[in-house]
């Protein structure tokens, strides 16, 4: 992710009952990977930008200048995947906030999340 830009756009495919994560690095306007120390992250999942209930949040863990996102097992499997036999999957939102050591805050991930229904429970 660059900064200074719009906050990236991408879609997540989720298998319900499984462990999911993804990395990322933040780079400057130059292409130098941006030092997280005093850094925090938070993410949200909804049904949708305007449901007052979240439906999951992902959890973050740095490791130097690489942030990897978590949404485990547990998490997947509570969550509500597909609304009949012939739609298996559902959507949801999400975003991801960075929290920068001076207390701004910027918001770099956004987009769509399809969990599918898992069969073997």
């Amino acid at each position: 992710m660059t900064l200074g830009t719009k906050a990236g756009r991408q879609t997540i495919y989720v298998k319900q009952g499984s462990d999911w994560s993804a990395s990322f690095q933040i780079k400057d306007a130059n292409g130098s990977t941006v030092a997280l120390a005093g850094s925090a992250f938070q993410g949200h999942i909804r049904k949708s930008k305007q449901a007052t209930t979240l439906a999951a949040t992902f959890s973050f863990d740095i490791a130097g200048n690489t942030v990897t996102y978590l949404l485990p097992r547990a998490i997947s499997s509570a969550m509500l995947a597909g609304e009949s036999e012939s739609d298996p999957e559902s959507k949801y939102v999400y975003d991801i906030e960075w929290t920068k050591p001076d207390g701004t805050v910027d918001r770099i991930q956004e987009g769509v999340l399809i969990l599918s229904r898992e069969v073997t429970r």
